[in-house]
Parts: structure tokens; C-alpha cells; sequence
């Protein structure tokens, strides 16, 4: 069992901060502030560098703070969850808790891929 390591913090656009943690062998992406086009794929580039260097046995994306997430959010997402299923890597998110993003995210998110909504 890894022990926790104390975080990388990364302030991925004007609007946007990123912090990875490793936990128990599950890396925790806990974005804060907005995922949108402008920073989707930097935000991808440093998640995905962070999974090649951790290898860690599942991810949660840790929504949970975030205030915006639009189409290109989505988006990343659903690839996320993709390739960590092709390499056998668990995926979870946790939905943002209420307000815009929220209501975004439940109407981003399709219910009608046969799959539930991560994180509920």
C-alpha cells in the first residue's frame, strides 16, 4: 500500500486549478474552477502525464469543486473513462455539488449509454 503523497498543484488556466494526489493506489484529480475549451486540453495533457507517471489502479476525477464544465469537459471525460477502461484502470467522478456546474453536468452527461453516470 502507497502512502499518500502531499499533492501537485497546478493552475492549469487563469480560471482553472488542478491538484493530483495519489491515495491507496487511486489517483484523485480534484479540479477546481471551470473545465471549458480553453484549458480541456491542458487539463488532459497533466492528468494523463500524471497517470503515466503514477500508474495508479484507478482515477477519480473530483469534480466536486468545479464551477463550469461545457461540451469540451464532457468530452474529456468520456475519453478519460475510455482509455482507462482499455488498459483496465477504474474511473469514477465526483459530481459537482450544486449550483451551474451541476446542472451542466446532468445534462452533459448521457444517460443513454447503456452505463450510469459516474460518481452516482
Amino acid at each position: 500500500m502507497d502512502k499518500p503523497d502531499d499533492g501537485r498543484h497546478i493552475a492549469v488556466s487563469p480560471n482553472a486549478r488542478l491538484e493530483l494526489t495519489l491515495r491507496d493506489g487511486v489517483l484523485v484529480a480534484r479540479i477546481e474552477g471551470e473545465i471549458d475549451l480553453a484549458n480541456v486540453a491542458r487539463v488532459e495533457r497533466v492528468v494523463m502525464e500524471a497517470i503515466a507517471h503514477d500508474r495508479p489502479r484507478a482515477v477519480l476525477a473530483d469534480l466536486e469543486a468545479l464551477d463550469y464544465l461545457d461540451g469540451g469537459g464532457r468530452a474529456w471525460l468520456h475519453r478519460l473513462r475510455e482509455r482507462l477502461r482499455l488498459c483496465g484502470v477504474g474511473f469514477d467522478v465526483a459530481r459537482p455539488a450544486a449550483g451551474a456546474a451541476a446542472r451542466l453536468f446532468e445534462l452533459l452527461w448521457p444517460i443513454d449509454d447503456g452505463e450510469s453516470r459516474p460518481g452516482g
